[in-house]
């Protein structure tokens, strides 16, 4: 079940590139950065990490600052079972239980990030990235964790736009957020946007030097250097379009908005999630 669970597909990623050698060289690249999209096991190596839960000591607002009239977090029987059999690795019986989670008066926050993940790990790519949406809209949870979980749900489903604009807000709550580079870079590149792309392949590079896929994104920067020159020289339209870039939705109401998620009523926050 859990190899099945975990089993990869590729995808293409480039939509034109001169002739099929530079077209295989780039997917090879990037069937080498796989890994660094996958959650914990080599298995998972088509798809971006997920975030899991992690304690913190207070409740945040959409901005992340402290709020000291923030209402307590209750842990329901549902909640924590829950999450007891989240980290047992079994989605499927943690699910029912976060989904009454969610129809209690006060849920705890970190409920959108579980079930999140939790439907992300059966591959229910939409239900997840609805889940996340919903959790977006609530001032009391961990909008960089669901903001990264919902583009990597986003890039599962193939819809390249909308994980760029999920990695985006979650960069926006933290600059320094390094798996969020790579994931954007991949989304940039899966969408032919080959400038952006390298610039958030470096950026990743500055913020996780020890990266055991140094050597696989230094070898496609190499790629993408030689076919930015290309299109320069051959097709400067090309290179045109790719700087003139079509603006990401960057603002989270118009996001949520667009999405078919119920906003729930806001409450509190003390846990993020990050699943590597």
């Amino acid at each position: 079940m859990k190899q099945q669970r975990n089993k990869k597909t590729q995808q293409q990623c480039c939509t034109y590139y001169a002739g099929a050698a530079s077209r295989q060289k780039l997917l090879l690249c990037v069937a080498l950065l796989s890994p660094l999209l996958g959650a914990t096991g080599a298995a998972q190596a088509a798809r971006p990490p997920m975030a899991k839960p992690a304690t913190v000591t207070a409740a945040k607002t959409a901005g992340g600052a402290a709020k000291s009239d923030a209402l307590p977090i209750v842990y329901s029987a549902n909640f924590t079972t829950g999450e007891e059999l989240f980290q047992l690795n079994k989605p499927e019986e943690a699910i029912p239980l976060f989904e009454q989670v969610l129809t209690e008066v006060q849920p705890n926050p970190a409920v959108y990030v579980y079930l999140g993940v939790a439907y992300y790990q059966i591959e229910d790519y939409q239900k997840s990235l609805d889940i996340c949406l919903t959790g977006l809209s609530r001032a009391d949870t961990d909008h960089k964790i669901l903001a990264y979980n919902a583009g990597n749900s986003a890039y599962a489903l193939a819809n390249y736009s909308r994980a760029d604009s999920c990695y985006t807000i979650a960069l926006k709550a933290d600059e320094s957020f390094a798996p969020a580079y790579l994931n954007l870079a991949n989304a940039k590149l899966k969408q032919d946007k080959l400038e952006a792309a390298r610039e958030n392949y470096v950026r990743f590079l500055e913020l996780d030097s020890e990266t055991p896929q140094r050597e696989a994104i230094e070898a496609l920067l190499a790629l993408l250097d030689e076919e930015i020159e290309r299109r320069a020289r051959e097709k400067p339209e090309l290179v045109i379009l790719d700087d003139m870039d079509a603006p990401v939705e960057e603002n989270l109401a118009e996001i949520i908005e667009e999405s078919e998620a119920p906003a729930l009523a806001v409450e509190p926050d003390r846990k993020s999630t990050r699943l590597n």
